[in-house]
């Protein structure tokens, strides 16, 4: 029996943007749709295929999709159209964490006579590695004017950068990104404090995403060893892995702050994490629409982070978080130790975070896609 949609991500697998692919997976399947989702086989794929087990949410890794974190590949049309023929859908939506699909893979479905409008893309990639005019480029906007039915974006940035590189707007839909707000809103925080045996009068400082040089962890630890002399009282836990883990621990060795500052792993318990956060810090460079940030809204934490595109869009200086320059590591410090010392305003910004973040609820995501499908 053919699926409803198959979902072919271009994606590594520990990202939000295979997490958005999943959680709108499992919301069509809910819905009655019968769905699959096919990733690359790569190590950074099966922890996401057991999450896909977990929620009930049928789960290929296939070699039919290439990857390689280090160096991109290209795709194979031969493949990809194996991929096509072996999964027949009456939808196909693919999901890419760059701005484009790789060339070759517009053609394929078009060449085993499905009609463009059952194709849907959505564009996670968080850097423009396009330059609007060249051939790229152009081939892209050729691409999604006549092998392409829709592309959806997570944020408006992503919506105007498409336009920028000359695809059509009609052909374009910014659908946000989505949380369980619920679930992220209701950890439980004692459970954190005691795991690292925490007073009650110590303040948590929790860094919740991947340690890579997106999201600028060492940026996070430098601000925080500069603090940590003034506020005793305060600890840093880093709850995700990545490729700076090494680095980052070195450093917390040298700075002899191992008793203050917590490298917790990949944790599948995020939501307990951000309930215990008194600050929540990301210095992130760049996204498209942030999980973390609409996590740790949900949670109610106060935030200290950075306004980097995309996060332009749901974050207020003052009113839900407040915010430093990317790589202001001196303005990282000051706005730390305001809110440090500072409970009234860390009450304030959680408060707001809360409140402004119910319109960014996976159930409105998978609506939005609901009713996208359905006009297709």
């Amino acid at each position: 029996m053919p699926f409803d949609i198959l979902y072919i991500g271009f994606v590594l697998g520990h990202g939000g943007d295979a997490h958005q692919m999943l959680e709108l997976a499992a919301g069509m399947q809910r819905r009655g749709k019968r769905v699959k989702i096919a990733v690359p086989c790569l190590p950074t794929t099966e922890l996401f295929a057991s999450l896909c087990a977990k929620r009930g949410v049928e789960v290929e890794r296939t070699q039919l999709i290439l990857a390689d974190p280090i160096n991109p590949p290209s795709q194979n049309p031969d493949l990809l159209a194996a991929l096509f023929t072996q999964n027949p859908a009456s939808l196909y939506h693919l999901h890419t964490g760059d701005v484009c699909l790789s060339r070759s893979v517009p053609g394929v479905p078009a060449r085993l006579g499905i009609d463009p409008s059952r194709i849907v893309v959505t564009v996670h990639g968080a850097y423009d590695t396009l330059t609007p005019g060249d051939a790229r480029a152009n081939a892209w906007s050729a691409a999604a004017r006549d092998l392409i039915g829709s592309i959806t974006t997570p944020s408006l940035h992503a919506l105007n950068t498409q336009l920028s590189y000359g695809v059509l707007r009609e052909r374009l839909i910014h659908i946000a990104n989505g949380i369980d707000v619920t679930r992220f809103g209701n950890g439980n925080a004692s459970k954190v404090r005691l795991e690292l045996g925490l007073q009650e009068e110590e303040i948590l400082i929790v860094f919740a995403s991947r340690l890579d040089s997106q999201k600028r962890p060492l940026d996070a630890l430098q601000a925080f060893i500069k603090i940590s002399g003034e506020l005793p009282f305060a600890h840093l836990a880093f709850v995700g892995d990545g490729a700076l883990e090494p680095e980052i621990t070195h450093n917390i060795q040298s700075a002899d702050l191992e008793n203050r500052i917590h490298m917790a792993g990949h944790r599948s318990d995020v939501a307990d994490w951000l309930a215990a956060a008194d600050v929540w810090m990301l210095p992130t460079e760049s996204e498209n629409f942030s999980l973390a940030v609409l996590e740790a809204m949900a949670a109610g934490c106060p935030m200290l982070t950075t306004l980097c595109r995309g996060n332009d869009e749901v974050l207020v200086e003052g009113r839900n978080a407040l915010i430093h320059a990317i790589g202001d590591v001196d303005e990282m410090v000051s706005k730390l130790h305001t809110l440090l010392t500072d409970a009234e305003l860390r009450s304030a910004l959680g408060r707001n975070a809360k409140a402004d973040v119910q319109e960014y609820s996976l159930d409105g995501m998978v609506e939005q896609y609901a009713q996208l499908y359905a006009e297709l």
